[in-house]
């Protein structure tokens, strides 16, 4: 067995027929359908469940970020589901609808919130529903899209919204919605830290962000997320100071697993010797 991070994995998300992603994705139609499709997933061992609860930025034609994809009754069914099994639940959503129905059928987090206006917001914040907002996603796609192979209609419509994007990130900061830290694909976690401090907020809310919160919308904040008597000793050492510069994210001198100290020199030299 190879030694790595801890892994709390979806699987596939659940998306509808038509729905974002869903040549990836387990498709399922119905709120019988959907729930078969959360228990196959939770059987296989997904660690939370994900649905499509809206239309995305990757895909045209059949696929629009300002759609909500699923009902409340589809959603609930796959959100009981996991409840029951003791599992966390998230949606990708975009435009307020989708949000509010995820809310409103019981879902753990949102991811993205890419369209979310000043009302849905304050909702979020009353409810206590946290928001991954994977800024990262968005600037990667409009400062490195071309050289990973990303359509140039999607370059350059990320480029067209990204200061949107933005501005509504800061919708989510003035109502005190409590924040995760992801970056969906392709970017560097520091990547998407610095874009959280450039939309204001501290280095040390940024960092809990990707510590605490995040250790809590998985379910799993009384074991991890914080530095405390009894928890995993899952920690990095750092070469600089954080609070002074996130970028000392990118410079990591140790990393602790469980109490067992590893160095990122013997982790990378290691990298070529390890059969795929």
């Amino acid at each position: 067995m190879l030694k790595g991070p801890r892994v709390f994995a979806c699987g596939q998300p659940i998306a509808m027929t038509g729905g974002h992603g869903d040549e990836i994705c387990l498709v399922a139609d119905g709120a019988d359908a959907v729930r078969h499709a959360a228990r196959k997933l939770i059987r296989a061992g997904a660690s939370f469940i994900k649905c499509m609860a809206s239309g995305g930025y990757v895909t045209r034609g059949y696929d629009d970020p300002h759609s909500p994809q699923y009902t409340v009754e589809e959603l609930r069914a796959a959100f009981e589901e996991a409840h029951w099994a003791g599992r966390r639940t998230t949606v990708h959503a975009h435009p307020p609808v989708a949000i509010r129905r995820a809310v409103e059928a019981g879902v753990d987090c949102i991811e993205h919130a890419g369209l979310v206006d000043r009302p849905t917001a304050e909702f979020l914040a009353e409810r206590g529903v946290p928001v991954v907002p994977t800024l990262a996603e968005s600037w990667v796609i409009a400062e490195r899209g071309e050289a990973l192979g990303r359509p140039r209609w999607l370059v350059e419509e990320t480029r067209a919204h990204l200061d949107e994007r933005m501005e509504r990130f800061g919708y989510l900061v003035q109502a005190g919605v409590e924040l995760g830290c992801g970056t969906d694909v392709a970017p560097f976690m520091w990547e998407e830290m610095l874009l959280m401090h450039q939309g204001v907020l501290s280095p040390m809310q940024v960092i809990q962000a990707a510590t605490r919160v995040n250790a809590e919308i998985l379910g799993v904040g009384d074991r991890t997320g914080t530095v405390e008597p009894g928890k995993w000793a899952d920690l990095v050492v750092l070469s600089d100071d954080p609070l002074d510069d996130l970028r000392a994210f990118q410079q990591v001198s140790l990393v602790v697993k469980g109490g067992e100290v590893y160095e990122p020199a013997a982790l990378r030299a290691a990298m070529g010797r390890i059969p795929l």
